[in-house]
Order: C-alpha cells, then sequence, then structure tokens
C-alpha cells in the first residue's frame, strides 16, 4: 500500500485537479487503492518508475486507467534491443526472415506458407498477435534471467567437416533403390480396366 501512496501522491502533483476529482469520497479512494495495488502486486519498482517517465508523454492532460498505467511498466521492444512491430512486420513481408530472431521465430510461429498466403489485413493481425506474444515470452525470460538475448534456433543438420568421409554410393546401388521404389508405386496404383 506504501507504493500506491507514493504513486497516488506523484498523480496527484502532476495531474492535479484532474486527479483528485477521480475520488469525490474516501470510500471511493480507498477502492482505487485497492485496484491499483492489486493490478501492480507483481510489478517491479522500476517498472512502476518507467511507467510514470512514459505517462508524461503519453499521458499530459489526465491520469491513465489502470490497465493503460499497467501496459507502461513493460519495457518498449526498443529498450531491449528488438525491432518495433512495424519494422519487424516490414522486414516479414520482404521475406527478410533472418534481418532479426524476433521476426524468424513470428513468422516461424505462423507459419511461412501460411503467412505468404493471407491477405495484407490478416497478415497484419496475425503477425502483431503472434509478435506481442514472442515479446511477453522475451520479457518473461529477461525477467528470469536479464542476460537472455533472444537467438535463431540451431541448425538440425550437421555440417559436413573435412575429417568426415562422404557417403558415395555406386551406380548400381541407385539403380536398385529405384527399381524398389518402382515397384512400390505400381503396386498403389488402382487398375484402370473396365470391363
Amino acid at each position: 500500500m506504501i507504493r500506491i501512496d507514493a504513486l497516488f501522491l506523484r498523480f496527484s502533483a502532476r495531474y492535479q485537479r484532474a486527479w483528485t476529482t477521480l475520488f469525490p469520497t474516501p470510500e471511493a479512494y480507498a477502492v482505487a487503492v485497492t485496484e491499483w495495488d492489486f493490478i501492480l502486486t507483481e510489478v517491479s519498482d522500476d517498472g512502476i518508475e518507467r511507467a510514470l517517465q512514459r505517462c508524461l508523454a503519453e499521458f499530459p492532460t489526465f491520469p491513465p486507467k489502470p490497465a493503460e498505467f499497467l501496459a507502461l511498466t513493460r519495457p518498449t521492444p526498443a529498450e531491449l534491443g528488438l525491432p518495433s512491430l512495424d519494422e519487424a512486420y516490414q522486414a516479414a513481408i520482404a521475406q527478410r526472415w533472418r534481418a532479426h530472431p524476433l521476426v524468424w521465430h513470428v513468422v516461424m510461429a505462423i507459419g511461412p506458407y501460411e503467412f505468404r498466403r493471407l491477405s495484407q489485413d490478416q497478415a497484419r493481425q496475425r503477425f502483431g498477435a503472434v509478435y506481442q506474444h514472442v515479446l511477453d515470452w522475451i520479457i518473461e525470460q529477461r525477467q528470469r534471467d536479464p542476460a537472455f538475448t533472444l537467438q535463431f534456433p540451431a541448425l538440425k543438420t550437421p555440417r559436413l567437416t573435412h575429417d568426415q568421409p562422404k557417403k558415395v554410393t555406386a551406380p548400381g546401388d541407385a539403380r536398385v533403390h529405384l527399381a524398389a521404389i518402382r515397384k512400390k508405386l505400381q503396386q498403389r496404383q488402382p487398375s484402370d480396366k473396365r470391363e
């Protein structure tokens, strides 16, 4: 409650009458304190400071609602060293998925084929939703480990090194395998004989 009281004092100083008129009675003030305390229970002091700094730019004349303030406590993509939604989307539609690991992960979550097949409005909406989901995951990982950075996934196929022999099959082996494949295909084909 001490954090909320200090926050409310700062709001009162910043927004003056616009803030104080929100709570005409002591009961209304107590309900607001309880609501804000509930919403901000898991937010760090750094997050509250970040939101207060951003409040001045985004809410210059009227105080934010609790949910709006909560959104301001989250770091922006730029603060995390990530491309913004617009930058990431532009890279994705230009098929520069390797421009940043975030773009790659979002496109792969949607599916590259499906992403290319969507209309522009559908692609933007779907990309925005998945982008936000991946961004939330990154923020959660950074809260656990501040050194966390999003990476491209490791290649699934091992690279061939000079000391590994190349597997070469003889032409005769290829013919045997090809004959076996043809035989299986002939067994699968339904007969077209008409009576």
